[in-house]
């Protein structure tokens, strides 16, 4: 729905790209339960956006990451 939005040529930024570098981790290691929960949607979401040919990414590894998208 964003994407319907923003012009092409326009930026979007999201916050926490990361999520607290549980991204990153296997499924087998430790992490609090709501943790674990919200980490599937973090990462079903980052795979959308490293696959939407509408759009181009970059991961700024602040915080806990921030992920720019233009939208070509």
């Amino acid at each position: 729905m964003v994407l319907k939005l923003v012009k092409k040529g326009g930026t979007i930024a999201y916050d926490n790209t990361l999520w607290f570098g549980t991204v990153a981790m296997s499924e087998e290691e430790e992490m609090e339960d709501l943790v674990r929960q919200s980490r599937k949607y973090v990462i079903e979401f980052n795979t959308f956006i490293a696959n939407d040919t509408r759009i181009e990414s970059t991961i700024v590894s602040v915080g806990d990451g921030v992920t720019l998208c233009r939208r070509i």
